[in-house]
């Protein structure tokens, strides 16, 4: 094991190219391990953003959704009272709230 890791040292120290070509796999490991990081930092970022644009959205919904129970509030209050059945109602105005 020994020899095998002192002829393997031996090579590297007397080739250049051997040198340049570890330099190089090194440099592109790192890449692509700077690459991975800096791809988990953009989808950090996007999760982020999309939870943003979420909350706005529920937010405009909620203020909608107290809008129209506002509108069907005053709608309730404003309508008129009395009439509890169709039955009740006059032919004229029953034809006009009923159609065939």
């Amino acid at each position: 094991m020994i020899g095998v890791l002192t002829t393997a040292g031996s090579a590297v120290a007397n080739s250049r190219a051997l040198q340049i070509g570890i330099i190089v796999g090194l440099f592109i490991i790192t890449f692509f391990v700077w690459l991975r990081g800096r791809d988990e930092q953009i989808r950090k970022m996007e999760r982020l953003i999309a939870e943003k644009q979420a909350r706005l959205a529920q937010k405009q919904i909620r203020e909608d959704n107290n809008e129209k129970s506002a509108q069907v509030a005053d709608a309730r209050a404003s309508a008129p009272s009395g009439v509890t059945a169709v039955d009740e109602l006059p032919d004229s105005i029953r034809s006009t709230l009923i159609r065939d």
